[in-house]
This record gives C-alpha cells, sequence and structure tokens, in this order.
C-alpha cells in the first residue's frame, strides 16, 4: 500500500464570478480555482471509515482517517492487509505545501519528497508526478492550473499537462478529470475522481486510473 498510494450549498453565487465561458489565466485562474474548492470542497475535514487499495497486482483493504486542514495539508493513516491476511500495512502519508511524506509504521522507515516517488515507482513501475496528482484528488488550491472557465455545472480548463473538468452538484464538488499524473506513450489515460456527500458531509472519495485498472476508495462508515 505505502508504495501505491502515495459557501456550502452556494458555491456558484459565492464562487468566482465572470461570464459563462470567459476563460481567467495565471494569478486570476489560481485565485478564481482556490475560490472554488473553498465552496465546493469546505475545510477543514475528518473522514474515516473503510480503504481500498487496488494498483496493479496489489490488493489492500483496511480501515483509514483523512484530516484535511483549511490551508491545503492533509494527513492520512491507515492500516489494514492484502486479501487473504498474509500482508500487513501501517502507515501515515502526509502533505505538507509541495512536500509527500510517508511513515511506514509496519517496517519502521521514513520516506520524503523524492524518496516517496521513487518508493511509488519501484512498487508500480510507474513514474509520475505523484504530489500534484494527490493534490488534485484531495481539491485544494490551485494544483498545477493555468486556465479556468465557467461552466454550467462546474468548470473546465487547461493546467500544466493538459485539460480537466470540475463538476458540481448541489452546490459540492462531485467528479473531477485530470490529466494522467503518470503519462507514458503507452497509457492514454486519465485521473477520474468522483465524491459523494451527505447532509454537507463527505462520504466517499474515489480516484480512479481507468486505463491502468488502478482504484483508491475511501469511503466514510
Amino acid at each position: 500500500m505505502v508504495a501505491s498510494c502515495a459557501c456550502a450549498g452556494l458555491a456558484p453565487a459565492c464562487g468566482p464570478h465572470y461570464p459563462a465561458g470567459h476563460a481567467l489565466r495565471g494569478e486570476a485562474a489560481c485565485a478564481s480555482a482556490d475560490s472554488f474548492f473553498a465552496a465546493a470542497f469546505p475545510r477543514p475535514l475528518r473522514m474515516r471509515g473503510r480503504a481500498t487499495f487496488d494498483v496493479d497486482s496489489y490488493r489492500v483493504r483496511g480501515r483509514f482517517e483523512l484530516q484535511l486542514a483549511a490551508n491545503g495539508d492533509a494527513v492520512l493513516e491507515f492500516s489494514g492487509s492484502t486479501l487473504l491476511g498474509g500482508h500487513r500495512e501501517d502507515a501515515v502519508i502526509s502533505l505538507s505545501s509541495d512536500t509527500l511524506r510517508v511513515l511506514d509504521r509496519e517496517r519502521g522507515h521514513y520516506y520524503e519528497g523524492d524518496e516517496v516517488s521513487g518508493l511509488v515507482e519501484s512498487g508500480t513501475h510507474a513514474r509520475g508526478n505523484w504530489t500534484l496528482g494527490l493534490r488534485r484528488v484531495l481539491a485544494g488550491g490551485c494544483p498545477g492550473i493555468e486556465s479556468i472557465a465557467r461552466g454550467e455545472d462546474g468548470l473546465t480548463g487547461s493546467g500544466t499537462d493538459g485539460p480537466f473538468s470540475l463538476r458540481l452538484e448541489a452546490g459540492r464538488l462531485t467528479a473531477a478529470t485530470w490529466p494522467n499524473p503518470a503519462p507514458e506513450e503507452t497509457f492514454r489515460d486519465r485521473l477520474e475522481v468522483r465524491y459523494r456527500w451527505k447532509e454537507g458531509k463527505l462520504q466517499l472519495v474515489e480516484a480512479l486510473l481507468p486505463t491502468r485498472g488502478w482504484r483508491i476508495r475511501l469511503e466514510a462508515d
């Protein structure tokens, strides 16, 4: 698992005001994205429940607790095992500013920055920008965004690595499509994320790379 994971209800009214279809760029785009996420994915947030990690042949199930701070920092604690119980995991994954850290409590190892990328690559044979991918899954700040435009049901735009789209329902972020965080010539993939809310509380985060068949699912009790 360690290698593989490395304005409530009124977002359209409280978010950035600009004509539908009009694109903002640079700092203006980042400011609008930050306002959009603040309304559609409010923080601070705490979520705990059941976790599923399906990456290549690695299948791990267990329990998690996710804490998201107002400044965009995140901490994910996970403990679990493979389906037959032969392989245990106990880890803390944290994201602060642009630094990704992993504490492998099961094996007594600590990884930071490029070491985390190397850890993921050694376990999956995929090289990617996992810090940016995680920021996008957790919907905070301005994750690699260069331009942005408002549509009827959310936002569209382009980032440093390609186009993206964000969909709103009842003022909450419910779906996002981002460029592939681990691009390869042989894998034309994308990062798809869906969210489910109940009574203003986040109930589900599910991130997929559909071509690779990777899935990470966090579902609240």
